[in-house]
């Protein structure tokens, strides 16, 4: 086990996102729904990150999620319309929910 004091020198790693979002969509969960959860998902990382804190971590790399709604994955399990995809290929909605995320 690393002393004590390694604990406070570590560098603590986060992904943020990218599961937290197509987890919902993956549950049926509309856009409105995943959307309406964002605040949720930002107070328990914020817990999390306090508590991390609280114990004496001070270095933190967190890594936003990226435009969900261009991974290949979500793209062939998620239903979308012609009308939801955009002249990059993506879907708008989904991406549109990542934004949020990220703005939160």
């Amino acid at each position: 086990m690393p002393k004590e004091k390694h604990f406070s020198e570590g560098l603590y790693t986060f992904d943020i996102g990218q599961n937290d979002l197509t987890a919902g969509y993956f549950n049926n969960m509309s856009t409105d729904q995943v959307r309406a959860y964002v605040p949720d998902v930002i107070d328990q990382f914020k817990t999390v990150i306090q508590g991390i804190y609280s114990r004496g971590g001070r270095y933190f790399w967190i890594h936003n999620t990226g435009p969900v709604g261009c991974l290949p994955y979500v793209l062939d399990r998620l239903l979308i319309t012609a009308g939801q995809v955009d002249k990059a290929g993506c879907a708008s909605p989904f991406n549109e929910v990542a934004q949020y995320l990220m703005q939160s």
